[in-house]
């Protein structure tokens, strides 16, 4: 049992232990016996020091130290003190990994207990002359239990950059000075108030190529933001010169701006770059202007509650906005929206997707169709659980929405159907669990003023390559994932209501392009039962860039 002087401010050991500006203490810990308080301490000039101070001194405000070991490269970690507080246990990676080190009181020396070639971590001292340490491996951290003795010889690792020093001695004055050398106040061009506006310029303008229906595009986009990159946009405008469009259509353009927490938006004859490589379109007919505030209620990692507010009109439509095969039932569409989103997901070290958690939203739409309004709810819940076999997961994803609307109304459907990937892509990878996504069937095939849909989703453990490829272009891992579906439209009507259900599986393949430009390629395949119609397969194939 640890005795420790009488004192009532225990918890505000900041204020006792206050350094002076560039020197900073960490890893705190007490003697069993109370009478010292151990430290690693760190100074503006890169050394690091293992200190202890008596406790009845720092109780009266003398903060003086004494230097019980300078460490040369490296600094200590996590030094606790033995039960009869003669020794003091930690790590350092003075051999180029963590190992463990300790040191005696009485002889003043640091002995090393480990030489490891993974790591060791956050040794605790135990009876019978042991430590539990937490080993570093290829799995994550593994408690395991090392016997208390030292060691004579300890071997570092090489370090390559060291290699270098010793074979090209001039390398040793390609280095900054300290940052005490720099005058701060010679660097300041202005002091006042910050205008997030004023401050605002040009990032960049460079030439993009479009496309619009059957047209490509050609044209120019612009980027801005301010210095701290508070607020900011772009404004993208192009023309399809080529072909038989009407003269309303051959200019489209799209600009936004977002200032944390809004965000505004308009379009005119919406144009997009990946509408090359379909099968998914965003282009479309007509006008639109919106607007969205979007803020968090909970921002505590890994539990995030985020809620988003916003409104949006259309104008000119041919065809829906959402859907690119549903054409539109009128030109004019306002709609106003409101979403709750939640979730809590956890994966362990290596893995490459989430691995167990919840995750949930909620969403109101209120649309303005003819001269009328209507409401519409949709709804998520995702439930994961990991399996025993190391990064693989079993996930239960459900959907829902009901719609206030007419049938008839193309606005007040739900429309669900395909993959959803195009052939070169820059969405999520895994679009088959968005909710209007059904995977074997059309795009937009499956239709309802209301539904109910659930996914049943394996996620297997990535294969990880050490060498696969050259350097150009190598693969670092390959995951697959199986999932099955089942999806009712128009719950409770029994002329309309109907039914599909799919079976698929997607790979995902990790591609690095010249070092630092991460690609993945997914290939997927999923066949769909649609009440007595027959089977319909997809077969989808899609590289997702940076």
């Amino acid at each position: 049992m640890r005795i420790l002087p009488p004192y009532d401010s225990w918890d505000n050991i900041q204020e006792l232990t206050r350094m002076p500006f560039g020197r900073d203490i960490y890893d705190i810990d007490i003697s069993p016996d109370g009478k010292y308080l151990s430290a690693a301490m760190s100074e503006i000039d890169g050394t690091v020091r293992l200190v202890r101070m008596e406790t009845v001194a720092l109780l009266q405000g003398d903060n003086a130290f004494e230097v019980l070991y300078q460490f040369d490269k490296t600094g200590p970690a996590n030094f606790v003190h033995s039960a009869d507080s003669r020794y003091l246990f930690g790590t350092a990676y003075q051999t180029g990994v963590s190992n463990v080190f300790r040191y005696d009181t009485k002889t003043q020396s640091m002995e090393a207990v480990t030489n490891c070639e993974t790591g060791y971590f956050r040794p605790i001292p135990v009876p019978m002359d042991s430590l539990i340490v937490f080993r570093y491996g290829s799995d994550g951290f593994t408690p395991i239990m090392i016997a208390d003795t030292t060691l004579e010889d300890v071997n570092a690792v090489q370090y390559l950059g060291n290699a270098v020093v010793e074979k090209h001695p001039v390398v040793k004055e390609w280095k900054l000075g300290p940052p005490t050398s720099v005058n701060l106040d010679s660097l300041i061009t202005y002091r006042g108030e910050y205008h997030i506006f004023r401050s605002m310029g040009i990032n960049s303008l460079y030439p993009v190529a479009h496309y619009y229906k059957d047209h490509t595009a050609i044209g120019a986009r612009l980027n801005f933001m301010d210095p701290v990159g508070l607020n900011g946009g772009f404004l993208t405008a192009t023309v399809s010169p080529f072909g038989d469009l009407p003269d309303d259509e051959v200019l489209h353009a799209k600009v936004k701006y977002r200032t944390w927490p809004w965000t505004f938006a308009a379009t005119y004859n919406l144009s997009d770059f990946y509408d090359f490589f379909g099968p998914t379109k965003r282009s479309y007919k007509g006008w639109s202007g919106a607007f969205d505030y979007d803020n968090y209620l909970i921002a505590d990692k890994p539990r995030f509650l985020e809620y988003s507010l916003g409104a949006a009109h259309y104008g000119g439509l041919e065809r829906s906005p959402f859907y690119q095969n549903v054409a539109a039932t009128f030109d004019n569409y306002t709609l106003l929206h409101a979403e709750l989103r939640y979730r809590r997901l956890r994966r362990s070290i290596g893995a490459v997707d989430s691995e167990k958690g919840i995750k949930w939203n909620a969403a109101y739409g209120g649309n303005f169709v003819n001269d009328r309004f209507y409401s519409s709810l949709r709804g998520r819940f995702d439930l994961g659980i990991a399996l025993p076999v190391d990064h693989s997961s079993i996930w239960w994803r459900n959907y829902g929405g009901y719609s206030f609307g007419d049938r008839d109304d193309s606005f007040a459907n739900f429309y669900f159907g395909g993959f959803g990937n195009n052939y070169v892509d820059h969405g999520s990878i895994k679009r088959y669990r968005d909710f209007d996504s059904f995977a074997g069937l059309e795009l937009n095939e499956f239709s309802g003023t209301n539904y109910l849909k659930s996914i049943v989703e394996l996620t297997l453990p990535p294969r990880r390559f050490r060498r696969f490829g050259v350097p150009a272009v190598y693969l670092t891992w390959l995951r697959p994932a199986v999932f099955v579906s089942g999806i009712v439209g128009n719950l409770g009507d029994g002329t309309y209501q109907h039914e599909a259900v799919n079976l698929g599986a997607q790979i995902d393949l990790h591609l690095v392009f010249y070092s630092g430009l991460q690609s993945t390629l997914s290939i997927g395949y999923a066949s769909a039962w649609w009440d007595s119609a027959r089977p319909s397969s997809e077969f989808m194939l899609s590289l997702k860039i940076l």
